[in-house]
C-alpha cells in the first residue's frame, strides 16, 4: 500500500490512529513536508505542469 493510500485510509477511518504503523506513516508524511517534498509536487499539480 502507497503511503497515500495508508494517509487516505487514517483519514477515512480514524481508529486507525491508535496504530503504530499508522502513526510511523504519519511522521513520514511530516517529515516529507518538513523538507519540501511535497511542497512542490502540489504545486506542479497545481500549475498543470
Amino acid at each position: 500500500m502507497s503511503l497515500q493510500q495508508t494517509i487516505e485510509n487514517i483519514w477515512d477511518n480514524r481508529d486507525l490512529l491508535q496504530n503504530e504503523d499508522s502513526q510511523k506513516a504519519i511522521r513520514e508524511v511530516i517529515s516529507l513536508v518538513d523538507k519540501g517534498n511535497f511542497v512542490q509536487q502540489s504545486l506542479l499539480k497545481t500549475d498543470g505542469r
